[in-house]
């Protein structure tokens, strides 16, 4: 004969295991609320190319390094709280660090000094320990990562700043694409290897984007007193003072 006590442990134990069921995590990010909800992960993207709208909201990125992206439309407002995208052009425009003369190099993050020389880590990586700095002599709250991570559009808040590999597959799938030329960009020349070459992601201004990837390449050299931009325009990768005022556009890995 079952005892009471054990009786009870039984239906307690049937009760949370029907409770807790059903319940799946996705691979990687939250949406803005900080979960994921009930039932079976979906692949938002499935069926749908590179430069596809979910719910005319987030773009479909494809998948880089493994990874599955969604990118913002172009032409948001300066604003990280569901701003309008209206996919026209990009304006905004932050500088990689402060703005001021503060040069610091972020640990964690490894410096890429040469131009065919991917970036070591993500952005997703990189995006957080630039954005947890807010110490004036240590480059101050660093614009262009911030406004990524503050980011909350499209039910998602795990956006960042894209690295220089990232910003160069961007680059390859823009409206923009067809710059490329043999040489360029630099570290896919003609946008070869895993990077593909389409026109499918629009929105993109003929001008230079912010990565979150770092160089000591500058002036002083060493602490890192440059990062890595991409133009737009002609397809290359190059250094350029934190100090400067640069396009912005935020992607998210999932």
């Amino acid at each position: 004969m079952i005892s009471v006590s054990l009786f009870i442990l039984f239906l307690f134990t049937t009760v949370l295991f029907q409770n807790c069921g059903g319940i799946t995590v996705s691979p990687t990010g939250t949406n803005a609320s900080g979960n994921n909800g009930g039932g079976t992960a979906t692949d938002p993207c499935e069926g749908l190319d590179i430069g596809d709208e979910i719910s005319g909201e987030v773009l479909c990125g494809g998948t880089f390094r493994n990874n599955k992206y969604m990118v913002m439309p172009g032409g948001c407002a300066d604003s990280t709280n569901n701003p309008t995208c209206p996919g026209a052009t990009d304006t905004v425009v932050k500088s990689w660090n402060d703005g001021n003369i503060n040069w610091y190099d972020i640990p964690g993050i490894t410096n890429v000094e040469t131009y065919p020389e991917g970036s070591v880590e993500l952005g997703d990586v990189a995006t957080a320990l630039i954005a947890a700095i807010s110490d004036p002599g240590m480059g101050g709250i660093h614009q262009a990562a911030s406004f990524c991570a503050d980011m909350v559009y499209g039910g998602y808040d795990d956006w960042y700043l894209p690295s220089k590999s990232e910003l160069t597959y961007l680059f390859c799938n823009s409206n923009h694409s067809s710059n490329a030329n043999a040489g360029r960009p630099y570290e896919q020349p003609n946008c070869g290897g895993d990077f593909g070459l389409s026109t499918t992601l629009g929105g993109f201004a003929p001008s230079r984007y912010w990565s979150s990837t770092e160089t000591t390449v500058g002036v002083p050299a060493n602490p890192a007193v440059s990062a890595w931009h991409h133009e737009f325009n002609t397809g290359a990768q190059l250094q350029a003072q934190k100090t400067y005022d640069y396009l912005v556009r935020c992607i998210r890995k999932y």
